[in-house]
């Protein structure tokens, strides 16, 4: 046997000694490691799908004067408002804020906030439903306000907004006619939601800005931010320890392929938060027999709508008119077609005016002509042609129940 040194201590137990310390020190740098992996996904799943409470009162838009954004709208409306409650799929107490236009009313839209705002910040949209004789609803989406629960980033939203319809349909009855409207996450919540077979109580959807996938959504903030794409890698696996299901799993595409819903896509082509490929990606797998595609130029995220309101309210406008029927006429239509509506009756007048005048002035000067006027009779019924106008009426009825 060799000895070591002058204490003598056998080479073998110094070689063995040597062995223990460095699988002591190896096992001790894996344990840091793991423990560093834990505490990231911890934390990066924490900041990412963690209660978004802080941003309660933070809307959607920095500058409301610029966007005409009018939170006063809903202090005005707030006797027309009252509050709605559900269980989500795992228990979570979810709430939402309902608007009625008028009682009676089976027409709604259900506009769905984006990741880290408020339903205040729906006010452009909820407005353009309401104006045109909708109720609305606005849900807090779940991790956000006075909803309970954490994010659920869209993938687990879509079970919740299912819910929310599944209400609507009971409330309402089978007669209701449901919009789905969604930003950003929201957007994405709703192609998840139509993707699901939704009842036939819905009758179209909007998706404004929502992304495709999470984790090329995750992957394109990491590109263009401090966070380094590898960090997204411990988040991803945080999602999946924590959630129980990887932002890989939650590609919204897979959605759009079994939609049969109308559905109309919209995306800021400046979107610089959800680049606009998203939206092209979704537009091109929706299987919707009437599946519409509308870019802004110049409209960054969520910003479509108060960059360009005339084509963002025509494209809704033309899913209103081919598949909500109304029951009952709407006074409070939008201010377009009722400056059309005021404009005829003002040309009419002026331009039968003249020919009635005339006629006047020359029947004193032939008084002895008194068969003149019954010869006119036939003439005065040749304007009542209100039979016609009522059956113009009735065939757009017609028309509309059977575009529905």
């Amino acid at each position: 046997m060799i000895y070591v040194g002058a204490i003598g201590v056998p080479f073998r137990e110094v070689n063995m000694q040597g062995y223990i310390i460095a699988l002591i020190v190896i096992a001790g740098v894996i344990a840091v490691v793991a423990v560093a992996l834990l505490v990231g996904m911890l934390v990066s799943v924490h900041c990412v799908l963690g209660r978004r409470t802080k941003y309660s009162d933070k809307p959607n838009f920095p500058d409301t004067e610029k966007y005409a954004v009018d939170y006063k709208w809903f202090d005005d409306l707030k006797p027309q408002t009252d509050n709605l409650a559900i269980n989500g799929y795992d228990g979570v107490r979810l709430v939402a804020t309902r608007i009625k236009h008028h009682e009676g009313n089976d027409k709604i839209a259900v506009c769905c906030h984006g990741y880290g705002a408020t339903f205040r910040g729906m006010q452009r949209h909820a407005r353009l439903f309401f104006d045109r004789g909708f109720d609305v609803v606005l849900p807090t989406m779940r991790g956000h306000g006075g909803s309970g629960g954490k994010v659920g980033m869209a993938w687990l939203d879509r079970f919740d907004l299912s819910r929310w319809v599944d209400l609507l349909v009971d409330k309402y009855g089978k007669q209701a006619q449901i919009v789905l409207l969604g930003v950003s996450m929201g957007g994405a919540t709703v192609v998840g939601v139509a993707g699901m077979t939704p009842p036939k109580q819905v009758k179209f959807v909007v998706d404004d800005c929502g992304f495709s996938s999470q984790s090329e959504q995750y992957l394109h903030v990491a590109r263009h931010s401090r966070i380094k794409p590898l960090a997204t890698f411990v988040f991803n696996s945080g999602v999946k320890l924590i959630h129980g299901y990887s932002p890989a799993d939650a590609d919204f595409t897979q959605f759009a392929r079994k939609m049969t819903v109308p559905a109309l896509f919209v995306h800021g082509a400046a979107d610089r938060v959800v680049p606009v490929d998203h939206c092209k990606k979704l537009f091109e797998a929706c299987s919707s027999q009437d599946k519409r595609l509308l870019t802004v130029d110049a409209a960054d995220h969520t910003f479509a709508l108060a960059v360009d309101e005339t084509a963002y309210t025509a494209a809704v406008d033309s899913l209103i008119d081919k598949y909500i029927v109304d029951a009952d006429p709407r006074p409070e239509k939008p201010p377009e077609p009722v400056e059309e509506a005021a404009s005829e009756p003002t040309e009419q007048p002026v331009a039968e005016a003249p020919k009635e005048e005339q006629p006047a002035a020359e029947a004193p000067q032939e008084q002895p002509a008194a068969e003149a006027r019954p010869t006119e009779q036939p003439v005065t019924e040749a304007p009542q042609e209100q039979p016609a106008s009522e059956q113009s009426v009735e065939s757009d009825g017609d028309k509309g129940e059977l575009d529905d």
